[in-house]
């Protein structure tokens, strides 16, 4: 019980805003109280002597401090006095005089874990707030004071650290009241408005080390910070309106070790970032200027020594006294927290009445919402009295009296503080109590046994709680109550049910505070369960397709299973597959595999654990795929040349076989069965083969039985000449023929197979294409139905083909003469001469020719390489040979000509006799072959002679087209215009010589020279090749002289290039360029020089036949720079033209005036893709 005067209600709680307030001269003015959190560094303000104290020379503002860890107290004020309180403590609070004696107190923590304060004085003796061993030693844990229940009177307010989420106060002469336990804190920072609402909160360290608060109603806050440095102490400080702007700030040294203020929204200010020299360890507040603002007091790391720090960010020691103090790196200076100032002086503590509160009892608990007031004084006052920091309730019929007894009525469950005030004429003196409302029995919750769990040992712990201490009892299954004395008087019972049977058990717990109020209970219901489940009949089947079922019995409930399954698929099945029916579980596995699957019990617990697996293990086969089949004889579409057809047959498993022959019933097939005596014709087999799981493949072939041989009628073996030089040859069986081979023989030899034929109702038909003239025999060699039953008997027949084939043998001397007659009786005779270069006449060229007399009209006169015949409307009507038998060549002596003819086809329209000869001439007019050919000797003879006939032919077409051809045919005939009807011609270039001439084989386009001597283009079929030559057709409509086009140009300018890359401004650039005429006659060329596409020079040459000429072209530019010039369409080197030089520098050498030369060997090597010999003419142009 703590008595005061009356300054200590009132006036105390009225000065609470911090100003400062003189007391009148001569005596103790408690001036200011600066109210700390943590460490060693405290403010006050003190003046005259101390009942009971030795005298105090400290004055505020003043700071508390250790030199060392756990060392003497000590104190210094700003005029430099300082004392040692000699008294040892491990964390030191804020500094207030805490029993109003008028002199200040240090707040400390003792190394016992006491909560004290120390008088200021030297040599002091510290009073001791609490010793309860459940909350007391906050240990590291900063402390802090303030008036929490507004009593006028302050407390320390700590965390207790064997009971850490606690927070706690304690009055001077009280007992510790908790303020908050709803989560962990580590310490406390301060009390005043931290949010700035108007209401007052407690500011602690909270869990992960944030700073929190929190207000009356026990809301928490949370700054969400937890930024401050802790390498010594805890580098926080004390709660404080640091600027005077109302707002309430932590001060702290953050990780850098700078000091800083933070609000309640976790924001930092730090007057100087750049000053990192305050160590991590607790930090104060202090006016040490005097501009009514405090400043964050603390150890500099440099120094050891106090500094303090303005909020402008002006750091200064502190050297009260012109001495610098050095303080423990650990303890720091005292903490934060808000400044209480209380003006208050000695004489404001004269003594009241001595109040003495017989009940309630302080710490006692109540059992009803209405509890006694019984209280007395020494002399009579007048009463009154305030609950929990409520108004104040004045009792008038106690008035006057000693005592005062009333009911504080309606109080609700919970602690409570009760304040009671008795006024006299020299002061008001009090007294306090604490108890509890408790009406409700206690809460009780069983946390073990779990209710409805199973336990596998007899042994169940039995853990119980409730809201409030309680003397604790339980029972088992209905049974007698046991009660556990060492639990007694506490919130929680630990204790062991032990030997409980296996079965369902009951237990009731019962908790009875010790206040009376009731009894409560809790009740949970378990099983013991120490016997495993018995396994049996572990079976995996394949129910259906490809599932798996894996099913066992238990004699007991298993609720925890565990099945490996192995094969092509893996997976585990688990209680939640597994369905339950009279002790039996079963599961079903939907697999997509076949194959075998080995299923293990690895898990078959019950509730409580057990384990009833021990490994068994079962297996199945999933097979749904069928056997797969092979018929290997008959084969299927098969045909057999006889009635016994044995049988082969396999499968990829073992199977067991029967067989339906024509969709008759199943019989068994054995290993040696066979087909026998089956009829011809067309049979069907099918085959059924069923595995060991029961799955039928069944696999059919058809094939057919033929012992006949095919009926091939003489008759129907057809040989003609449909067209052209076409064989056709027919064949009639009554059967198919799978394989047919018939030989020609005759003008050419081949052999027809089944490939070449089509069939239609039995006949076969195939045709060959020939190439020559004269008779063809057929001779049916091969003609096998499908198993090879041969129905060929030589059949044989020939025919004559067409235009190409002789009406009659020939002669021992060549040609048979004679034929039919005309309409006026004279025979159509063909006859042959040989004319020789020397020989011939102006208009006969030498070659062979062709004489007809007696012609009709539709007549068709067919020259080739070695005769020529006249025949109408397919029929030969004479035939003959040049009639000097020497100058017919043979073919196969005959050197390679490189334009030979090979045939002319004209159709006639006139009575009159005619002669005609054909010849061919290579790109140089060299005769190159005749039709009928002469002798060779002869017809190389003096070439330009036998050139001049067709050279005006070669000149004009040059001239007319602009470009040369590969070679020239040249038909000399006396037939005129109107009297052909058309003519088709044939004829052969030799691969090689297209080649050298650079010319594409379809780039050949024979030209005809008509009756006014213009050329005209011939459409010209190009046939392909045969051997080293291609071959081409053209169809006339009248027979002259041709030309073998080419395309390619007569002229062509080449090998363009500038004879100096660079010159000088001024000077003119020369071009040369090769000019070639690859024509046989005489022809003119303009060259053009160009820059951008603009003409800058010219030059014209003439060229003679067969020519190649340098052509010097020239342009001077305008100025320096880059030119691109071309020739034609020939791009030349970039032209670089440079300034001129000077007079002192070097001149290059110039050329002659006949240019660079031009080597024959570049022009010819430019123009060998076209393969012409050219004349090369000197000079320039």
């Amino acid at each position: 019980m703590l008595s005061t005067g009356p300054a200590a209600t009132a006036d105390s709680r009225g000065d609470r805003d911090g100003e400062r307030q003189p007391g009148p001269a001569g005596r103790l003015v408690l001036a200011s109280v600066v109210v700390g959190l943590l460490g060693v560094l405290v403010l006050g303000v003190a003046a005259g002597p101390a009942a009971g104290q030795n005298e105090s020379d400290i004055n505020a503002p003043a700071v508390a401090y250790t030199e060392t860890a756990g060392g003497d107290v000590h104190l210094v004020d700003a005029d430099g006095d300082t004392v040692d309180t000699g008294v040892d403590a491990d964390i030191i609070g804020p500094v207030a005089d805490m029993d109003k004696d008028g002199t200040l107190d240090v707040t400390a923590v003792n190394e016992n874990g006491n909560i004290i304060f120390i008088p200021a004085v030297s040599d002091a003796s510290s009073t001791t707030l609490t010793t309860d061993s459940l909350k007391n030693n906050p240990g590291s844990r900063p402390i802090a004071i303030g008036d929490v229940d507004d009593d006028g009177t302050l407390a320390v307010l700590y965390s207790n650290q064997n009971d850490g989420n606690f927070l706690y106060r304690v009055e001077p002469g009280g007992s510790p009241r908790v303020i908050y336990d709803g989560e962990e804190t580590k310490g406390v920072l301060g009390h005043g408005d931290f949010t700035g609402d108007g209401a007052d909160e407690t500011v602690f360290r909270g869990s992960s080390e944030r700073i929190k608060w929190v207000d009356e109603s026990g809301t928490v806050g949370d700054t969400g910070t937890a930024n401050y440095g802790s390498n010594n102490g805890v580098g926080l400080g004390r709660l404080v309106d640091y600027d005077g702007d109302g707002t309430r700030r932590v001060s702290a040294i953050d990780g850098s070790n700078v000091p800083a203020l933070i609000d309640s929204n976790g924001e930092f200010y730090r007057p100087d970032d750049d000053y990192q020299e305050a160590s991590k360890a607790p930090v104060a507040a202090a006016d040490l200027t005097g501009d009514g603002n405090f400043e964050i007091v603390h150890r500099n790391t440099d120094t050891g020594t106090i500094y303090y720090m303005t909020t402008d960010g002006t750091s200064v020691e502190y050297v009260p006294g012109n001495s610098a103090i050095e303080v423990s790196d650990t303890q720091g200076l005292s903490g934060t927290g808000d400044a209480v100032r209380l003006d208050a002086t000695a004489a404001d503590y004269a003594s009241g009445p001595n109040v003495s509160i017989r009940r309630p009892v302080d710490g006692e608990t109540y059992t009803s919402h209405d509890v006694p007031l019984d209280v007395s004084a020494d002399e009579a006052s007048d009463w009154s009295f305030s609950v929990d920091g409520g108004d104040r309730h004045t009792v008038a019929d106690a008035n006057g009296t000693r005592t005062l007894n009333t009911v504080m009525s309606g109080l609700a469950d919970g602690q409570h503080d009760v304040t009671v005030y008795a006024e006299t004429d020299s002061g008001v003196g009090t007294a306090n109590a604490s108890f509890t409302v408790d009406t409700t029995a206690p809460s009780v919750s069983i946390r073990r046994p779990v209710d409805g769990e199973t336990y596998t040992g007899h042994d169940v712990p039995l853990d119980v709680s409730a809201d409030e201490r309680s003397e604790w009892s339980f029972s088992v299954d209905g049974g007698d109550r046991h009660t556990v004395a060492d639990a007694n008087g506490t919130r929680t019972l630990n204790t062991v049910m032990s030997g409980l049977a296996d079965d369902h058990h009951n237990v009731t717990v019962y908790a009875e505070d010790s206040s009376g109020s009731g009894v409560g209970t809790a009740s949970a219901s378990f099983t013991v369960d120490t016997t495993a489940p018995s396994v049996s009949n572990f079976v995996v089947t394949d129910p259906d397709g490809q599932d798996v079922s894996v099913s066992f019995d238990s004699d007991e409930t298993v609720t925890d299973i565990g099945v490996d399954l192995a094969g092509p698929e893996d997976t585990t099945l688990t209680e939640s597959d597994f369905t339950e029916s009279g002790g039996t579980y079963t599961a079903t596995y939907e697999g997509d595999s076949d194959g075998d699957y080995t299923a293990t019990l690895e898990t078959a617990r019950d509730a409580g654990g057990n384990e009833g697996a021990t490994g068994q293990s079962d297996g199945t086969t999933v097979d749904t795929t069928t056997p797969a089949v092979t018929v290997e004889e008959p084969t299927d579409g098969g045909s057999y040349d006889a009635g016994d057809v044995s049988l082969d047959i396999t499968a990829d498993e073992t199977s067991d076989w029967t067989y339906s022959l024509d969709g008759g019933t199943n019989e068994s097939l054995t290993s040696d069965a066979g087909l026998s005596d089956l009829a011809d014709g067309r049979h069907s087999l099918t085959v059924y083969a069923e595995d060991a799981a029961g799955n039928v493949r069944a696999e059919t072939v058809t094939f057919t039985v033929d012992t006949t041989a095919p009926t091939i009628p003489a008759d129907s073996f057809a040989v003609d000449n449909p067209e052209d030089r076409n064989v056709s040859v027919r064949i009639h069986s009554d059967e198919r023929l799978e394989n047919i081979g018939v030989d020609i023989t005759g003008a050419e030899s081949a052999t027809l197979t089944k490939s070449n034929f089509t069939e239609d109702g039995g006949t076969y038909t195939a045709t060959y294409e020939g190439d020559s003239d004269g008779e063809y025999t057929a001779t049916l060699e091969t003609a096998a139905d499908a198993v090879g039953n041969e129905g060929a008997t030589g059949q044989s027949n020939s025919t004559a083909v067409g235009a190409f084939s002789f009406g009659s043998e020939p002669s021992d001397g060549g040609f048979a003469d004679g034929g039919e007659l005309d309409s006026d009786g004279e025979e159509t005779v063909v006859s042959a001469e040989s004319v020789s270069p020397g020989d011939s006449e102006a208009d006969r060229m030498p070659g062979a020719y062709v004489n007809v007399s007696n012609p009709e009209p539709g007549q068709i006169l067919l020259v080739n390489e070695t005769g020529a015949i006249v025949v109408v409307s397919g029929v030969l009507v004479d035939s003959n040979a040049p009639e000097n038998g020497t100058a017919l060549a043979d073919s196969d002596a005959d050197p390679a000509a490189n334009i030979p003819p090979k045939l002319l086809l004209v159709e006639t329209n006139t009575s009159d006799d005619f002669e005609l000869s054909v010849r061919t001439y290579e790109v140089d007019l060299t005769p190159s072959r005749t039709l009928m050919t002469v002798e060779p000797e002869s017809a190389q003879a003096d070439r330009p002679e036998n050139a001049e006939a067709i050279r005006p032919a070669a000149g004009s077409f040059e001239s007319e087209t602009g470009t040369v051809a590969a070679g020239y045919v040249g038909i000399n005939t006396t037939l005129a215009s109107e009297e052909v009807d058309g003519a088709t011609f044939q004829f052969s270039v030799r691969q090689e010589y297209l080649e050298m001439l650079g010319v594409a084989p379809e780039e050949v386009t024979l030209h005809r020279q008509v009756d006014d001597g213009r050329w005209e283009a011939n459409e010209t079929t190009y046939l392909g090749s045969v051997g080293e030559y291609h071959r081409y057709e053209t169809e006339m409509s009248e027979v002259t002289t041709l030309a073998l086009g080419t395309g390619v140009s007569t002229t062509e300018v080449t090998n363009a290039s500038l004879e100096e890359t660079a010159i000088e401004a001024g000077e003119t650039a020369a071009v040369t360029a090769a000019v070639v005429n690859r024509g046989r006659t005489a022809t003119e060329r303009t060259v053009r020089l160009t820059h951008d596409g603009n003409t800058v020079d010219t030059a014209t040459v003439e060229l003679e036949g067969n020519e190649i000429t340098t052509v010097t072209l020239a342009h001077t530019p305008d100025s320096t720079g880059e030119y691109d010039l071309s020739v034609e369409s020939t791009d030349l080197e970039t032209l670089v033209v440079e300034r001129e030089t000077g007079p002192d520098e070097t001149e290059g050498s110039g050329t002659d005036g006949d240019g660079p030369g031009f080597g024959v060997g570049v022009a010819l090597a430019a123009l060998c893709g076209v393969g012409y010999a050219l004349r090369r003419r000197d000079g320039s142009v």
